[in-house]
């Protein structure tokens, strides 16, 4: 069985990597993260892989333009294709194969049937392999259930199912997963063609001690200031630099003991360039950094107004749109640090409904969400348990826009009782959840979680976004029942 990991140069140096310790340590394989922008520079980095004794593997993404180039130098592909309508990119997949011919060729995707149809039926006569994403905490997941999975697929697509593994507990909880955690899922896997390992960075830490970022917002400190010293902090520097995502807060260690205390990025930030010039004055590193602490306050969930204000609904208005009477705005408009589109929708849509603000954060415990995207039974899955938490009922309805419209749409989205909700294929290149705000003659409006605005968008673009979600109705009416 082939052992690959993947290996991100923006957070990795790869001059700093010894590949003859990675081939030592059991891997057989390399993903080496390659853009358009740097397409050409890694072929020192080929021959030294190679020399290791190592298959090399350009980790590419979709709309990469230099296959045919890295064929040609000797790279093999592994790309991540992993979108919610995978029939609409086979032709990319295609194409793909077309362009690495001679070489292997590896898709990466969601696991199809946890995470939406990602039609291998299309894929596997294209490809060498297919790689589902198997994120056992991301997904809520089982060894078991892994094992089950696997075993159905590699039966049914034999020597074509190279399952991704997870090096850390989930996107949310980034801590390294032990040596024998990470053997069991390998065993679990079983007789497959090959297994992946995800981690940004180096991916080979079994056993190294991190310093991983959190994104949970909790009391920073009761400490009226906190010393850090220097080895600590560098451990924090390492931690932020093999973290995938956005940090939301850093853990402080003191002593190299992990504590309680966190600090906010922008401050970790601003005691970085501490350091930086520190280390630049004296030509050594700090032996500690002391800073002060001030408590950020955490916003808390009110419970349901027993009697809301009357809303009063002037729709439509004078240039003939639709307005949603009641939704979050300013800093809210924009999705949290470390969350992602669906909780922001959702979160809208408790504001208008009734009336209640639930953080972004909390709507994690309720279901799985992450970069890779959120699918629609996992937002009705969310929706339902932050009912049933809050004790209000609501229902869902759904359309595709064929079925339904813009007047009609435009009526709901005014109606108080009546979030709506779009998913589509945001700028028709990935899948996006969005609160729908207005409806107009010309523009629909949408408090745009990605930019923290409110932004209008032609019926025609709306539309073209709607046609691109082709596993899913791309209306979402959320009623107040």
């Amino acid at each position: 069985m082939n052992i690959g990991i993947f290996v991100d140069p923006a957070n990795t140096p790869v001059d700093k990597i010894d590949f003859n310790k990675i081939k030592s340590d059991g891997h057989s394989e390399v993903y080496l993260r390659i853009h358009n922008a740097d397409y050409n520079k890694f072929g020192s980095v080929l021959k030294r892989i190679q020399s290791a004794g190592i298959v090399a593997f350009a980790w590419t993404w979709s709309g990469f333009s230099y296959t045919k180039y890295l064929a040609n130098q000797g790279w093999n592909i592994i790309a991540d294709i992993e979108f919610y309508d995978m029939e609409n990119h086979i032709a990319e997949i295609r194409q793909l194969r077309q362009d690495s011919k001679g070489k292997t060729l590896i898709i990466c995707t969601k696991p199809t049937d946890i995470d939406g149809n990602q039609r291998w039926d299309l894929i596997t006569p294209l490809v060498n392999a297919i790689a589902p994403m198997m994120y056992l905490g991301d997904y809520n997941l089982s060894t078991t259930q892994l094992s089950d999975y696997i075993k159905k697929w590699n039966a049914k697509y034999p020597n074509k199912i190279y399952p991704i593994l997870e090096t850390y507990q989930s996107d949310k909880n980034v801590v390294p997963k032990s040596n024998a955690v990470i053997t069991s899922e390998i065993k679990a896997c079983g007789n497959v063609k090959g297994i992946g390992l995800f981690r940004y960075g180096l991916s080979n830490f079994i056993g190294k001690k991190e310093v991983p970022p959190v994104t949970t917002t909790v009391d920073i400190s009761k400490n009226p200031n906190v010393k850090i010293l220097g080895p600590d902090f560098k451990l924090m520097i390492a931690g932020v630099k093999a973290y995938k995502g956005t940090p939301g807060f850093v853990i402080i260690r003191t002593n190299g003991i992990k504590t309680n205390n966190k600090i906010n990025y922008k401050l970790y930030t601003d005691l970085k360039k501490v350091w930086d010039k520190e280390k630049l004055r004296t030509g050594k590193e700090p032996s500690d950094l002391t800073f002060n602490v001030v408590k950020t306050p955490v916003k808390s969930t009110p419970k349901p107004e027993p009697k809301p204000a009357p809303i009063v609904v002037n729709n439509p208005d004078k240039n003939g749109c639709y307005w949603s009477p009641r939704y979050l705005k300013d800093s809210n408009m924009k999705q949290d640090t470390g969350t992602w589109c669906a909780l922001n929708a959702i979160q809208q849509a408790w504001k208008e409904l009734f009336n209640i603000f639930v953080t972004e954060e909390s709507l994690y415990k309720y279901g799985w969400t992450g970069p890779t995207g959120t699918g629609p039974n996992e937002f009705k899955k969310i929706v339902a348990k932050l009912a049933a938490a809050t004790k209000v009922k609501v229902q869902i309805v759904t359309y595709s826009k064929k079925d339904i419209s813009w007047d009609e749409i435009a009526k709901a989205a005014g109606d108080p009782k009546i979030a709506v909700v779009f998913h589509e294929l945001y700028k028709d290149t990935w899948g996006h959840w969005d609160y729908n705000v207005g409806v107009c003659p010309i523009n629909i409006y949408m408090a745009n979680s990605l930019q923290g605005k409110l932004i209008g968008y032609s019926r025609a673009t709306m539309e073209s976004w709607f046609n691109g979600i082709t596993s899913d109705n791309s209306i979402y009416f959320i009623k107040a029942v």
